[in-house]
């Protein structure tokens, strides 16, 4: 019978290290965790912050767009045909229209078609409980004869007060 003889190798060690207890692996693994869920929590922060101002971004947008609207009418009486409107209680049938009233009806139907908050997220506007974004246009006097003041508001589910936006117009 042939004797088998297994030599072992001593490990070598370098100025005495002895490698990583579990207790430094753990420490070293929950210091990650920390700074991973930093990060995480800084990413979800900065979608929120983009989602609301995407949210004013559409609503300054609409805001402007009607006051361009009525920049561009023609007519001599033009601001008498948006004195008050708001895009929850007015709306105007198809059919012979005034340009104020045309213009109101696109701007109703885009900033009803801009959907901010949640589904579940309703809020009055103007005495009519609405989820999405709503928008009213006022017609005032003016700091001057023959200049109106033209205020365009709109809010939303998440953001209450909403924008607002004033501007003198020559009527």
């Amino acid at each position: 019978m042939i004797k088998r003889t297994v030599k072992t190798f001593p490990l070598l060690r370098v100025g005495g290290e002895e490698g990583f207890s579990l207790v430094e692996v753990m420490v070293a693994t929950a210091l990650l965790l920390i700074g991973v869920l930093a990060i995480a929590t800084g990413e979800v922060t900065s979608l929120t912050l983009n989602k609301r101002s995407a949210e004013v971004l559409k609503a300054v947008a609409a805001a402007e767009n009607i006051l361009e609207m009525i920049r561009r009418n023609p007519d001599a009486n033009k601001l008498k045909g948006y004195a008050v409107y708001n895009t929850s209680t007015d709306a105007f049938p198809a059919g012979s229209l005034t340009m104020a009233q045309s213009d109101f009806n696109q701007w109703k139907s885009s900033v009803e078609g801009i959907t901010m908050g949640t589904a579940t997220d309703t809020f009055d506007c103007g005495g009519v409980s609405v989820q999405d974004a709503c928008g009213w246009i006022q017609v005032g006097p003016g700091p001057i004869p023959k200049v109106k003041t033209v205020t365009i508001q709109i809010v939303w589910p998440s953001r209450r007060g909403g924008i607002t936006i004033q501007t003198a117009i020559e009527s």
